[in-house]
């Protein structure tokens, strides 16, 4: 993105505007927008000697997860040919990864995303061993590198942040298991402490583990199998090895995803099959979070943010500037310019509330300014003094010549 500087160009605030009044359930709409379904899925490596081929498994996976449509699932395992076929079969999604030895090389703890509701702000893989920036390495016992990658994200819906880490601990080595989990928690002190992170992987071991004893130990995080409101099949495990429908038992759950800062809302494992085939030999874990609360507390969301569409603008031409919040805010917004021939001034102007969480105002062009894909900037300030900001997307082209 190309750097940008704030500038003063002109306003015309018009106070009087017709809108419909907001809907009686505009609440309930926001806090589904807030929620946030995760699936945490071992994917089961390319084996053709298993009982139940990929090109057996990849069709009946495909329909499991159009069918369940997570917004974000983190999967282990995969080889990197099985990361473009669900790639390739899962339309919307994006998907961030790298194979465990490098490049395409070994299996991906690969993190895929709606690429519409979701930014990858930041994103960087780690290897769990006592070099972890070196790509392959091992250190504690473990006979294949493991790792972890992890991604920060912007939800596009309510404009919160979050972290998403994603691994497969060691099958064979306790001492590796208990490492890894200890590298994770250090790890977690080089992410900002005010944003939510999700955990989600293969830890090949139960709940009752020293390993998930650390995760969870001083509040690190939260497992949804003791926070959540609903439980849905608690009585399973999550290794089903494409015969057994049980997962293992309760004490089998060795697929976990955890929580920092967020609120759950709902755990479940999912036992799906289709005519005795397994899309895998684990069992997925879903979890619905949500993040209302936390935005209430921290900052107002701004929706429905007006212009989302490029417009072209001559001199004496307006935008109008459009979005809904809560209603009793400071709102302003800025200009945003790559570099022009006019000088930057770093002013912000008046948002009206022109109904009850409905703020509006207009920006006319001027015939001194010629700039190409010009941003708007949105900045609200609740009565507590927790403030927001959102850009629109869509961006102006000022007396530019098409």
């Amino acid at each position: 993105m190309k750097k940008t500087y704030v500038i003063l160009l002109g306003l015309i605030l018009m106070g009087s505007v017709a809108f419909g009044t907001i809907s009686a359930n505009a609440e309930t709409t926001q806090e589904e927008d807030a929620n946030l379904e995760v699936m945490s899925y071992n994917l089961r490596y390319d084996n053709p000697n298993d009982p139940q081929t990929w090109e057996e498994r990849l069709p009946v996976l495909q329909e499991y997860l159009l069918e369940k449509d997570p917004d974000i699932i983190g999967t282990q395992e995969a080889l990197y040919n099985q990361v473009n076929d669900v790639d390739a079969n899962l339309p919307g999604y994006d998907w961030i990864g790298l194979g465990r030895e490098g490049g395409s090389n070994g299996e991906f703890m690969a993190i895929y995303y709606k690429e519409d509701r979701f930014t990858p702000l930041e994103y960087d893989h780690y290897w769990l061993s006592d070099t972890p920036k070196e790509i392959g390495s091992t250190s504690w016992g473990n006979s294949i590198p493991r790792m972890v990658t992890w991604a920060k994200f912007e939800d596009k819906e309510t404009n919160k942040q979050f972290y998403f880490v994603n691994t497969h601990f060691d099958h064979e080595s306790e001492n590796a298991r208990v490492k890894s989990a200890e590298l994770i928690a250090e790890r977690l002190n080089d992410f900002d402490e005010d944003i939510p992170v999700v955990l989600t992987g293969d830890f090949n071991t139960p709940l009752e583990s020293e390993s998930h004893q650390i995760l969870t130990a001083d509040d690190l995080f939260e497992d949804p199998w003791e926070t959540a409101e609903e439980k849905i099949n608690e009585d399973l495990g999550t290794f089903n090895g494409f015969n057994d429908a049980t997962g293992g038992g309760a004490d089998n759950k060795i697929d976990w995803v955890l929580t920092k800062g967020i609120d759950t809302k709902s755990v479940e494992i999912d036992n799906y099959q289709n005519n005795g085939y397994f899309p895998s030999d684990h069992y997925p874990v879903i979890t619905e979070l949500n993040y209302l609360e936390q935005e209430e507390e921290s900052s107002p969301v701004i929706k429905n943010l007006v212009p989302e569409e490029n417009k072209s603008l001559k001199a004496g031409e307006s935008v109008k500037i459009q979005f809904e919040s809560e209603t009793g805010l400071k709102a302003t917004f800025s200009i945003k310019m790559p570099l022009t021939n006019v000088r930057s001034a770093s002013t912000e102007l008046p948002l009206l509330e022109v109904d009850e969480g409905q703020y509006v105002g207009y920006w006319t062009a001027t015939s001194n300014v010629v700039a190409e894909g010009a941003e708007i900037q949105v900045n609200v300030v609740d009565q507590e003094g927790n403030s927001n900001s959102k850009t629109a997307e869509g961006t102006l082209d000022i007396n530019v010549e098409k």
